[in-house]
Formats: C-alpha cells, sequence, structure tokens
C-alpha cells in the first residue's frame, strides 16, 4: 500500500497535461487499493447487499457514496488525492468521511473495479474554454457506461451545461 494516506500531486503543468497527470495518479491509487488489501471488495460486497441486477449495484454503491461522503475541497493550489483504502477506515471509524470529486471517484472506482465492472473517470468541464473543472466515475453495463457523480447527485446522467468530458478507462 502506498505509504501516504494522501497523494500529493505537485508541479503538475497546467491544463490537459496536468488533468492526465492527476488521472494517471488516481487509477494508480485504485489499483493499489486493490492489490493491497482484500477488504475494499468486502466492504464493496456489504454494500450491494442483494441488489439484484448491476445497475441496481451500481445505485446502491451511488447512494451508500452520497451518504458516507462530504465534500471538502483540496486547499487552494493544492491538488491532493485521498487513497480510498484510507477513506474506507475512517468511514468505519467514524460513519463518514470527506473529500472533494476526485477523492469521491477514486474511492467509488475502487469499490466497482473490486467487485469486477468495467470502470472509468470521467473529466467534464461546464467552463465555455472547455477547461476541465470536474471528475466522477462510471462502469460499464454491457457495454454501455453508466455515469456516477454523488456529489453532484447526479446518476446515469451528465449535466446539459457540459462543454466537454474525457473519458480515462481504468
Amino acid at each position: 500500500m502506498l505509504n501516504t494516506a494522501v497523494q500529493h500531486l505537485r508541479d503538475l503543468p497546467d491544463g490537459d497535461a496536468g488533468i492526465m497527470d492527476t488521472l494517471w495518479a488516481m487509477r494508480a491509487l485504485v489499483d493499489d487499493a486493490l492489490d493491497a488489501s482484500r477488504v475494499v471488495r468486502g466492504i464493496a460486497e456489504a454494500i450491494l447487499g442483494n441488489a439484484p441486477t448491476r445497475r441496481d449495484q451500481l445505485l446502491a454503491v451511488f447512494s451508500w457514496l452520497t451518504k458516507t461522503v462530504r465534500f471538502a475541497a483540496d486547499p487552494a493550489g493544492v491538488e491532493h488525492v485521498r487513497h480510498p483504502f484510507v477513506m474506507l477506515i475512517e468511514i468505519h471509524r467514524t460513519g463518514t468521511t470527506s473529500g472533494d470529486c476526485d477523492d469521491m471517484a477514486t474511492l467509488g472506482a475502487a469499490l466497482l473495479k473490486s467487485v469486477g465492472f468495467p470502470t472509468a473517470f470521467i473529466v467534464a468541464s461546464n467552463r465555455p474554454t472547455g477547461d476541465f473543472n470536474h471528475v466522477l466515475f462510471g462502469a460499464y453495463i454491457n457495454g454501455i457506461l453508466i455515469t456516477l457523480d454523488p456529489q453532484q447527485k447526479m446518476f446515469d446522467r451528465l449535466p446539459d451545461t457540459l462543454t466537454r468530458k474525457y473519458v480515462f478507462d481504468l
């Protein structure tokens, strides 16, 4: 497992190159969480419970995340991504955790990937310039990407105001 609870991303390039660096760091945290512990899968299975369909399973994870993760922005000018395993430990201890959109997407993707869902991060922009300003996650069912954005409380839909998006498959 990573030696730190938070991946501090320093000296990120501007624009899309910095976004790609962040996505690769998020992917590394998801992979590390799955390699390091069976705990992630056990928690994901408990969240899924007896959900009868794959879509119902996605809804179960979405609902759980909306209840257990509170939004908290990174400090200005700093990019942090929290390790999913550490967030799960905090949830186990206190019942909740906090993080920004990249933390929630990383945790959600780790949970879904641990139970066999093909997953993706989706970076999005609602800015006229198209500069990315949000990340969410999704999972594929029969080749169709279902988006999950617990922070915005949006399941299987994206805002009409998007000016740009990019899907980063895991």
